[in-house]
């Protein structure tokens, strides 16, 4: 073989190694990203995130699986946000809900007064 085969021979290889490689890699990152979307598809519709925590489990790390795991971690951070402001808003409820109970026994303490107040009034009527 001279040097122009052996030159043309590696061009051969090298363009059908990369030919070979590509599509794989781009069919897998379509793949991966179809199962991101289904994944995200399933949580936003059922709650369950289960398919989204095996995607970002998954190994080898990509940039879906990393996706996967930003979101999640998002996720966790607005459940924690929504847990404190259910808490929050639960004792501002028990908070109202005592303030309530004693301004109402207040409010029937002044009745009481008043109706004792009247009655003293006729009485001092009466007796003059």
């Amino acid at each position: 073989m001279t040097f122009r085969h052996l030159h043309l021979l590696f061009g051969i290889v090298a363009i059908t190694a990369i030919t070979a490689c590509t599509p794989p890699t781009f069919w897998q990152d379509k793949q991966q990203q179809q199962t991101f979307a289904e994944a995200l598809d399933h949580y936003l519709s059922e709650k369950d995130r289960t398919a989204l925590e095996t995607i970002a489990l998954s190994e080898p790390a990509t940039p879906w699986t990393q996706r996967a795991q930003q979101l999640l971690n998002h996720l966790d951070t607005l459940e924690q946000q929504q847990q404190e402001t259910v808490n929050e808003l639960e004792l501002n409820q028990q908070n109202c809900t005592n303030r309530l109970q004693l301004l109402q026994q207040e409010n029937q303490d002044l009745k009481e007064t008043m109706d004792q107040l009247k009655q003293l009034f006729i009485d001092m009527e009466l007796r003059e």
